[in-house]
């Protein structure tokens, strides 16, 4: 199976809402973790090998965009307590924030 280890980019950020923290822990990880349709296991050779088929078939992501989030899950994105890159930018006195791309 190829990866695609050179062609992308990983991100990781804090999550400081607790209703959102959760969500993401109990629903979302804990849906991956059980995925078993889409299961590779990668052997002591380093070959990723398809997981021996299951009697029950349980898909993360099918399981997710069938059951939506809690209410109030996403209420810190909607609020004014979500710091922006400008936000940020304008609180430590640079009128324009830097730029990352290149």
């Amino acid at each position: 199976m190829d990866r695609n280890l050179n062609r992308r980019v990983e991100t990781m950020c804090p999550i400081l809402d607790a209703g959102l923290r959760r969500y993401l822990r109990e629903a979302v990880l804990d849906a991956y973790l059980k995925d078993t349709g889409n299961t590779w296991f990668l052997d002591a050779d380093g070959e990723y090998v398809k997981a021996p088929a299951s009697s029950t078939v349980f898909i993360a992501q099918d399981y997710l965009l069938d059951q939506p989030p809690p209410a109030g899950a996403f209420d810190a994105i909607e609020s004014s307590e979500v710091a922006t890159p400008d936000a940020a930018a304008t609180a430590e006195g640079n009128a324009h924030p830097p730029s990352y791309r290149s």
